[in-house]
């Protein structure tokens, strides 16, 4: 992730992006991606 972490920020207009399990309440979606499954957390700030 770190080598496109600039990338995915500028294109999920992501302030920042944290490694690890999503906080309880934060949206989530599960996807296969390049043969691994991966979970996908988004909170909205403010």
């Amino acid at each position: 992730m770190e080598d496109f972490a600039d990338y995915i920020k500028q294109e999920t207009l992501s302030r920042e992006l944290v490694e690890g399990v999503p906080e309880e309440g934060v949206f989530t979606e599960s996807y296969k991606l390049g043969g691994y499954d991966i979970l996908l957390g988004v909170a909205k700030l403010g």
